[in-house]
């Protein structure tokens, strides 16, 4: 199966995570990013047991050595209707479907993983909207959260990390105010006060909240600032901010 190529699978979006230079930013009391250090490794990778096959118990893999364990999981801002109609990822099974047809597979034999983009031909603020990036990722984690206590049942004594691929492609910003529109700043979306409260009530030990696709860089005194893509929430000794945002006022990079 192609699908096992794409991002469909668990262990291509980790491979994906290890080859991404990382650019982390650590909202954790005593400045821990051992959970980090341990799933970016590549020294490590050999360590994590994959048991996200249907017939294994969760979560997708478990680090004995280390005593953890780790769900991924994945979502962007195009996904609507409690997640069960998301054009770009039909789309994309569309893809894999034409690409099977033509068996690929024969003609690039040594191929490790294919990346489609695809095309939802839906109006911008549509393709990109910050209302389904909000409600795609609570119904995520909500999703997993409600089998934390199988994972510690599976694992115990083992840290739990869950891990979020936010697959939404450039960034939000944040009007001033309705009537002065071109006064911006970027959306920091690991300080939005209602996607962190779900963090934080997720029953989780970590998240890594991985988003590598931000675009993003502004030149401050010389110097070059960019949005990190690797955020790391220790969730029982948590030292982030939050922020209250107003819906109404947030916007795509991309429209």
């Amino acid at each position: 199966m192609l699908k096992k190529l794409t991002f469909d699978n668990e262990e291509k979006i980790l491979d994906f995570f290890r080859t991404t230079q990382p650019l982390y930013l650590n909202l954790s009391k005593n400045e821990d990013i051992e959970p980090l250090v341990i799933v970016h490794s590549e020294e490590e990778k050999a360590n994590w047991i994959n048991s996200s096959g249907e017939n294994e118990p969760p979560p997708d893999f478990y680090n004995p050595s280390r005593k953890y364990m780790l769900e991924v999981m994945r979502f962007d801002d195009n996904a609507s209707k409690k997640g069960k109609i998301n054009l770009r990822l039909a789309r994309e099974t569309e893809m894999i479907r034409e690409l099977q047809k033509h068996d690929i597979r024969k003609m690039f034999p040594n191929v490790e993983q294919i990346l489609t983009i695809a095309d939802t031909q839906l109006p911008t603020h549509e393709d990109h909207n910050f209302t389904r990036y909000r409600e795609n990722f609570i119904r995520i984690i909500g999703k997993h959260s409600d089998k934390v206590a199988n994972y510690r049942e599976n694992h115990p004594g083992y840290k739990l990390i869950f891990f979020i691929f936010d697959e939404s492609s450039g960034i939000y910003y944040r009007m001033k105010s309705k009537e002065s529109p071109f006064l911006i700043q970027p959306y920091y979306f690991w300080e939005d006060e209602v996607l962190v409260n779900k963090i934080l009530k997720s029953g989780s030990d970590y998240v890594i909240w991985f988003k590598p696709y931000s675009y993003f860089g502004k030149v401050v005194d010389g110097d070059t600032f960019e949005l990190p893509n690797m955020i790391v929430f220790d969730v029982n000794n948590f030292a982030g901010n939050k922020i209250t945002y107003d819906e109404t006022l947030i916007f795509s990079s991309e429209l």
